[in-house]
């Protein structure tokens, strides 16, 4: 049908800019509404979601996927209302509480409604969860290697959990984020071990580095092996083999950079060469017992890894080398000498695939890497040579290296032929070359990369002439790009690649939150007016689309009304709960006043706000990582100090003798403690203003030690 995917596209647009308005909205902090206002807002918006989504699936039945998406929506409206508390009550903000509680509902979304979105947000949720339990966003821990390697393999075994709880059912993507994610924490334990072992003389010699050795490699090994022979997950396999590559490269590199000799970088080109032939006389193998089009993913494999591991060993080994024996100082005769390798490599026959991106690459990674040396002259050389192999191999999977190396080496020709030049104008020049290649080379694989050339180029430009009509022409004119080209590669059959346009939007509207020149309030605005606008465009084209008895690929909006109401009640049971204790709080608890020393972030959902340190979050002591109860008492000035610190409320309430001593609860983290009142959230851009007055702040303390920031001051008020 002709308006199908358009009008499905639109409904998408749509309600991405609507999402966009309400957190650009809430995290404004608009000063113009009370708290009960903001809360009772946002609230309805969620349950707005929910019940359009409803009645939208009951009025447009043949669109049950848009109705999906809608009903989503009203799940990142919930994320948006916890955040929003700890904005408004400034207690526990960004800490893991808020994303354990969005995970809830979540979870149980994705098992009564089975709907995929609601899996893979669960994943995301309960991983930052997880992360922001250990390493907290707004104080730092100090713990010692043991604590953080038990950790981390902790969080190893909860994603392989994951990886094969959604091998064979649920989203793939889930799969495909664990591994990776499993990946990135190898590579980080190994590499923290290995720079113990290696840099570190006051360290003794412990048997869990080995350990960690030994469990890395056995899980990436088993993980690789089960989904080789069993699994069949290509994507997977592909993603732990570059996963393994890539921690034996870096093991290799601290160990020569440790030895530091000729040897070290002469046993790394032998490896480097010993790959190379062993991965051609694999891959001539496999492919001369190839039998059918499976077996093709094993042959593109073994070149993957073998080349990646190859082109690094190869490139280091040879820096190294010619650097010890002098001939790396050089810089021009160096250059010169690699990149000539790169058309070389290119006319080694296909047959030997292994050699041939071996040698392209290497000469590729170090000519580029200290090509801001020289002339005019040698970067026309570079760009000569890496422009041709470019053009030869424009339908191969080196093209995007070779398009980089264009560009890369076309900016700083730009630079050394018009000193004066300035970026704006490079910029715009890349854009239009960018353009040009995209019109003139016809095969969709490099008209994918020139997209993705095109739109990385112009996301750039939109960081110029700010304060000027250009800024918003850049901006505007990017977006339009950005709308059209997603219509685009719905609307027509296009190559993978081109189906970035959709990424750099929802990129693109991330990027716009922090762009401070326009303001969140009115970018919120302004991109609810352009959701109701997309909304309606895709109503006119649903008029327009044939109807059928199809009703999509998610139905349960309509069928499964009596499992997923109960689950929003739940959250609003949440949302009533978490307001009854603040409330509670604000009217019973007692005031106190602590001295402060402020910096200024930004938070994700919540906006823009102080970080606060209290002179109550130091102590002596290194190692305390559990709840604690602070007992302080009112000095002479009005301002509570610390008296003692109790691992338990009943200790604390003993040891209390008077009303001018407050328990408050506390998170000890080695030497600091944080009390959920490290936040202040304030309107935007009057950050400076409360940052230069920030000395004293008012808080609440509840009678379980719970403290709610009230304010903060310059001045100690006169009664206190």
């Amino acid at each position: 049908m002709k308006y199908e995917k358009m009008t499905k596209t639109s409904y998408l647009i749509g309600l991405l800019f609507g999402l966009s308005a309400i957190i650009y909205f809430f995290a404004a902090n608009w000063g113009g509404m009370d708290r009960y206002v903001k809360i009772a807002l946002i609230v309805i918006l969620m349950l707005l979601f929910y019940g359009v989504s409803y009645g939208f699936s009951k009025w447009k039945q043949h669109q049950q996927d848009v109705g999906a998406w809608i009903f989503w929506g009203g799940s990142i409206a919930f994320g948006v209302v916890v955040a929003l508390l700890g904005q408004v009550y400034n207690s526990h903000a960004d800490s893991y509480t808020l994303f354990l509680v969005w995970l809830i509902p979540s979870v149980l979304l994705a098992v009564f409604t089975q709907y995929p979105i609601f899996f893979v947000q669960s994943y995301i949720l309960l991983n930052i969860t997880v992360y922001t339990y250990f390493f907290p966003l707004n104080s730092w821990i100090d713990r010692s290697n043991t604590e953080h390697t038990l950790i981390l393999l902790g969080v190893i075994m909860l994603n392989i959990a994951c990886l094969y709880g959604f091998s064979k059912r649920g989203p793939r993507l889930i799969s495909y984020l664990s591994s990776a994610w499993i990946q990135l924490l190898s590579i980080e334990l190994t590499i923290r071990w290995t720079s113990i072992y290696l840099f570190n003389e006051e360290h003794a010699f412990s048997y869990i580095g080995i350990f960690v050795y030994l469990a890395v490699a056995l899980i990436s090994g088993w993980i690789f092996y089960d989904y080789m022979n069993n699994r069949q997950n290509k994507v997977v396999i592909v993603i732990v083999s570059l996963g393994i590559s890539i921690n034996l490269i870096a093991q290799f590199i601290m160990v020569s950079s440790w030895i530091n000799g000729f040897l070290a970088y002469f046993v790394g080109l032998l490896i480097a060469i010993t790959l190379i032939i062993l991965g051609s006389k694999w891959l001539a193998k496999f492919t001369a017992s190839k039998t059918n089009d499976e077996n093709n993913f094993l042959p593109t494999l073994i070149k993957l890894v073998f080349v990646f591991l190859a082109v690094l060993l190869l490139s280091s080994s040879l820096i190294g080398m010619l650097y010890l024996i002098g001939l790396g100082e050089d810089i021009a005769w160096l250059m010169v000498s690699m990149v000539i390798l790169v058309p070389i490599g290119s006319h080694i026959g296909r047959e030997q695939s292994i050699l041939r991106y071996t040698v392209m690459l290497t000469g590729w990674l170090i000519s580029s890497s200290i090509l801001w040396y020289h002339s005019s002259v040698v970067l026309i050389i570079y760009l000569l040579l890496i422009g041709y192999t470019t053009w030869r191999e424009r339908e191969r999977i080196i093209y995007p290296l070779g398009l980089g190396g264009t560009i890369y080496a076309v900016v700083l020709l730009l630079y050394e032929l018009f000193s004066g030049i300035s970026g704006e104008l490079v910029v715009i020049l890349l854009i239009a070359l960018a353009f040009g290649l995209y019109f003139w080379l016809k095969n969709p694989y490099t008209k994918g990369w020139n997209l993705v050339a095109i739109l990385t180029l112009w996301l750039i430009l939109t960081f110029f002439s700010e304060n000027s009509v250009l800024y918003y022409l850049y901006n505007f004119s990017y977006l339009f790009f950005l709308v059209y080209f997603t219509y685009r590669v719905v609307h027509k059959r296009n190559h993978w690649l081109e189906y970035a346009a959709i990424l750099y939007l929802i990129g693109y509207l991330a990027y716009k939150y922090y762009d401070l020149f326009w303001t969140l309030l009115h970018k919120s605005i302004t991109f609810a007016i352009v959701g109701a606008i997309f909304f309606f465009i895709a109503i006119y084209l649903d008029k327009k689309t044939e109807r059928n008895n199809s009703t999509g690929r998610f139905e349960f909006v309509l069928r499964s009304v009596r499992k997923w109401v109960p689950i929003v009640f739940v959250q609003l049971i949440i949302l009533i709960v978490i307001i009854f204790q603040k409330e509670t709080i604000l009217r019973n608890g007692t005031d106190i006043i602590l001295k402060v020393e402020p910096v200024d972030p930004r938070s994700i959902i919540q906006g823009d706000y102080v970080q606060l340190s209290y002179n109550i979050s130091q102590i002596d002591s290194d190692e305390r990582y559990d709840r604690v109860y602070v007992l302080v008492e009112k000095n002479s000035k009005g301002i509570y100090q610390m008296k003692g610190i109790y691992d338990t409320i009943e200790e604390a309430k003993k040891e209390r003798t008077d009303d001018h001593q407050v328990i408050v609860t506390g998170k000890a983290n080695g030497n600091t403690i944080t009390y959920g009142i490290e936040n202040f959230f304030i309107e935007e851009g009057t950050g400076i203003e409360v940052e230069q007055n920030a000395k004293y702040a008012n808080i609440k303390v509840g009678s379980n030690g719970d403290a709610i920031l009230i304010s903060v001051s310059s001045n100690l008020p006169e009664d206190k």
